[in-house]
């Protein structure tokens, strides 16, 4: 039997893969392949429209993503779970989302000055927070 390679499986077989995992685990699986194909199959898939910093990964596999995965002009929605509040200091004051319409933060305690400049910067473009 010969071996089917990853990228000749049909677009629909691709996306089905992709409708069972979260966003940010298709694009820790499949964003690093550095396929301009599959980029254009992931955006189709929506899967650069949002950051979910939650436990769902850990902090190497954020920063992997945050170093040239993410297409922070494509993101709409960014959410922070209390965990990661400190990592929102990896996003400004340096990294504005053009389209971001929708910041969710989860469980703060207390307000950083990091969130406060993220809140701030983005107050222009946001319509639910």
């Amino acid at each position: 039997m010969t071996p089917t390679h990853f990228m000749l499986l049909p677009d629909i077989v691709l996306l089905e893969i992709f409708s069972y995992l979260s966003c940010e685990d298709v694009l820790y699986a499949f964003g690093d392949l550095h396929d301009f194909y599959l980029l254009d199959l992931l955006t189709e898939h929506g899967a650069f429209r949002q950051i979910c910093l939650s436990s769902k990964l850990s902090r190497h596999q954020y920063q992997v993503l945050s170093k040239g995965i993410w297409c922070y002009d494509l993101v709409r929605s960014f959410v922070c779970k209390e965990m990661f509040s400190d990592y929102i200091i990896h996003f400004t004051p340096c990294q504005i989302f053009t389209s971001l319409t929708e910041m969710q933060v989860f469980c703060l305690r207390c307000l950083t000055d990091d969130l406060a400049q993220f809140v701030i910067a983005h107050s222009s473009t946001l319509t639910h927070f």
